[in-house]
């Protein structure tokens, strides 16, 4: 080989040597851009997410606040306690015991027992009233004698408190009269009347209200006797006031009063008036005849403040 070709061998390879390093050398920058740019890409795919995995605790929270939940506090089955404890209380409106119709008295052979102390004035006040609601000629004046024992569950407490003031107010004791709320009769005598005053003062002419006194004066001091007399008056007023009483509570026990003074009259005998309690209390062999009751009766104390 001549030394020309040698020469041009050489450079040649050298030029290919060049080429070749030159070309390695591009291609290693090309991957290393290629391998630059494939962490960019997928650093944008990481980070696109992010705020994907940001936005699950968002929706979460509102479902956490659940304490919205109070729901187990809403058991308000608590309200009803107080609606519970106000039905106990209407009960508080109970009938009083003076006033029930049952057993108010009991008769005998020309004798009557009241059943107790506190039915004598209800007994004295239903009369007086029927009298009052019948038209008796002294009804304004005997108005004043009856009051309400306590307010009936069905009238106003303004109109009807408890011991009224019914003077005059006829239309008042006509309503007092016909309210038989639970059963019972709201009557009663007025406690701030001194009716025996009123009566020394102005006797009374209207013999109707003269027979019905003979109950109210009887019934001041028991146990006591009425005579024939009496009983006949007091069993006659009974009778002109009677209808007046139609469906009373109190209509039963009226009428066992009439027929027992009537059969003291039929058989000539006096009649003797009494009250169960006391009887009961009383020891055997200590009672006192009819007789000596009728000739000592006791004295009545009651507290005054107004005169009829």
């Amino acid at each position: 080989m001549s030394i020309p070709v040698a020469i041009g061998v050489i450079l040649g390879s050298l030029l290919l040597f060049v080429i070749v390093s030159m070309l390695l050398e591009q291609q290693g920058r090309v991957v290393q851009r290629i391998q630059l740019a494939e962490p960019a890409r997928s650093t944008t795919a990481i980070s696109a997410p992010v705020p994907l995995v940001a936005a699950k605790p968002v929706a979460a929270e509102p479902v956490v606040a659940e304490p919205v939940a109070p729901e187990p506090v809403a058991p308000e089955p608590v309200a009803p306690e107080p609606v519970a404890a106000h039905v106990q209380e209407a009960p508080t409106a109970m009938a009083p015991a003076a006033g029930l119709g049952w057993g108010v008295l009991r008769t005998g052979p020309s004798s009557i027992s009241l059943r107790n102390s506190d039915v004598v004035d209800t007994m004295s006040g239903v009369l007086f009233a029927a009298y009052v609601t019948g038209g008796g000629a002294a009804a304004k004046r005997v108005s004043g004698w009856v009051s309400v024992r306590t307010t009936p569950p069905s009238l106003d407490a303004d109109a009807f408190p408890p011991g009224a003031d019914m003077r005059g107010k006829l239309g008042r004791v006509n309503t007092i009269l016909d309210c038989d709320d639970l059963g019972a009769t709201w009557v009663v005598l007025q406690p701030r009347v001194d009716i025996a005053r009123g009566l020394a003062r102005s006797p009374v002419t209207d013999p109707v209200l003269a027979g019905l006194l003979v109950w109210w004066r009887a019934s001041r001091s028991l146990p006591t006797v009425l005579g024939v007399e009496e009983a006949t008056d007091l069993a006659s007023s009974i009778a002109a006031i009677e209808d007046r009483l139609a469906g009373h509570p109190w209509e039963q026990a009226v009428s066992d009063l009439r027929s027992a003074l009537l059969d003291g009259v039929v058989n000539d005998r006096e009649v003797l008036l009494g009250v169960a309690d006391r009887d009961a209390r009383q020891s055997p062999g200590t009672e006192p005849t009819p007789r000596d009751v009728n000739r000592k009766p006791e004295p009545a104390t009651r507290p005054t403040a107004l005169h009829s």
